[in-house]
């Protein structure tokens, strides 16, 4: 053995750590806040496709038929199990700095076990519609899905970076603070809030996305303020959003398939938001509104190269009512505007994936069962009214919860009129009449708090479900089936 190299290995190895150890040290001394969510579930929902026929078609056997189409010889039940996992530490620089981040994993914050962990947002009006950004594509190992710094004054609070918001009920711009939050909306940019009394103004600017070359015909932008008014003596508040969403001609980060032309950049996006706020309490009872208007031009939708009109609005109520400290009772409905496949106008609303009423409605992209391709958590409340009654019932360390909905379709096809497939985002020509019921569900489950960080759920989902599913548009439609869901989860959060 030559010694004297060993020894300057060891040597070296030796000068190396100390000089690490000597960079790092100052930054063992700023402190760090740790926070986070683990979550992990066990989901099985029998016969998903709502539907007692079964084939075995790698495709809809019409661009308007409502079956969820199979592969791989997959039956009509589906079991699987999801993760949802995020890391956020906050390092406090001084009294006017700090600096947070986001740290996870695969698509949605997870994904389920056995997968690649790398599906990513299916082409779709959904990508559309509500905030895009490029972290939200798909990464296979761990990745800062945030990291921005905040600097406090006395003018007011300035997050730089990217970061995340939220507005309202979240129906639309969701901050995902959820442990169970798939997504979050994100800002890559600019956002202020100053505090003037009972007055709260945000301005902000962001980049959404861009690729290729950083011209303007790539970029994905958006810029908006928001104003809310919160009187807590007076228990009310009111506000209003405004944002501006538009790219160039050359932006390929997001792609539909309407008008069956096969996957295509909608080019040029210039749409806006204008979210109106209220809310207020009686006594016990209290209650929320939101109402979204959509407006503005979105290109290569149904004709390759012409911009369409997009004009949507949307309704959502919110109420619940406090009987005593163990019974909470509420109620809750929405007109979520649905597209009629007309090329005048695209006039369907998509709300925030993290926005759900039902355990089983809306809650899940079925078709991502059997196709990989596709995301389980791709799934927006849309083209729909509905009702939902709920109660919840706390005992110590035990929350049940029981709820009833209700839900029936805005837009429907009609013999001999264009139609739109607000499932697979395809218009169509309608050769049968479709009807506009979604059925209605009962849910029931419970929430039991172990101990401060981790809690034990479990849920129980019936869907009655109607016949709007057993479209087909065809003389031969199918026959509408009861679909239900149970699941089990365990949460960490710290």
């Amino acid at each position: 053995m030559d010694r004297n190299n060993t020894s300057a290995q060891l040597f070296k190895k030796a000068f190396f750590a100390n000089l690490l150890l000597a960079v790092t040290a100052p930054l063992w001394a700023i402190p760090v806040d740790w926070h986070g969510a683990l979550s992990v579930d066990t989901t099985n929902i029998l016969n998903y496709r709502k539907t007692v026929q079964s084939t075995n078609s790698t495709s809809p056997i019409d661009p308007g038929s409502q079956e969820i189409y199979i592969t791989n010889g997959a039956g009509d039940n589906a079991s699987f199990q999801n993760y949802i996992f995020r890391l956020e530490p906050n390092i406090v620089i001084n009294d006017a700095a700090s600096v947070f981040a986001e740290i996870t994993n695969g698509y949605a914050r997870g994904g389920r076990f056995g997968d690649n962990s790398t599906s990513s947002r299916e082409s779709g009006m959904g990508s559309a519609l509500y905030a895009f950004n490029t972290s939200d594509t798909g990464v296979a190992s761990l990745a800062f899905a945030k990291f921005y710094m905040e600097l406090y004054s006395d003018v007011g609070t300035y997050q730089i970076g990217r970061h995340s918001a939220g507005w309202a009920l979240g129906a639309v711009v969701s901050d995902g603070k959820g442990a169970n939050d798939h997504f979050s909306s994100t800002r890559d940019g600019i956002s202020v809030s100053y505090k003037l009394g009972n007055f709260t103004l945000a301005p902000y600017w962001a980049k959404l996305g861009s690729i290729g070359s950083q011209t303007r015909t790539h970029k994905v932008e958006e810029h908006g303020i928001s104003m809310l008014y919160d009187n807590t003596e007076r228990a009310y508040g009111f506000g209003v959003l405004y944002s501006k969403k538009d790219s160039g001609t050359q932006n390929q980060l997001i792609q539909t398939d309407v008008g069956g032309m096969g996957a295509t950049s909608v080019g040029i996006v210039d749409t806006k938001l204008f979210d109106l706020y209220f809310k207020k309490r009686f006594g016990n009872f209290s209650f929320e509104v939101e109402i979204p208007f959509f407006s503005g031009k979105i290109g290569n939708i149904y004709q390759d190269g012409r911009n369409i009109n997009y004009k949507a609005r949307s309704v959502i109520f919110e109420s619940k009512y406090f009987i005593n400290d163990f019974w909470t009772v509420g109620f809750n409905a929405g007109t979520i505007s649905g597209e009629d496949g007309q090329i005048s106008n695209y006039g369907a609303t998509y709300l925030n994936p993290n926005y759900q009423i039902a355990y089983l409605m809306f809650r899940y992209n079925l078709m991502a069962i059997s196709d990989d391709n596709k995301s389980l958590y791709d799934s927006y409340i849309t083209n729909a009214n509905y009702l939902r009654f709920y109660g919840k019932y706390l005992s110590g360390k035990w929350l049940w919860n029981m709820a009833f909905i209700y839900a029936a379709a805005n837009e429907i096809a009609s013999t001999g009129h264009d139609a739109y497939n607000h499932l697979t985002n395809k218009q169509f020509a309608a050769t049968a009449n479709q009807n506009s019921e979604l059925g209605f569900e009962v849910d029931g489950g419970f929430d039991y708090q172990w101990n401060k960080e981790i809690s034990v759920s479990g849920i129980l989902g019936y869907h009655f479900a109607g016949d709007y599913y057993a479209f087909t548009n065809s003389d031969n439609p199918n026959d509408a089936s009861d679909s239900y869901i149970y699941q089990f989860k365990t949460t960490i959060s710290f």
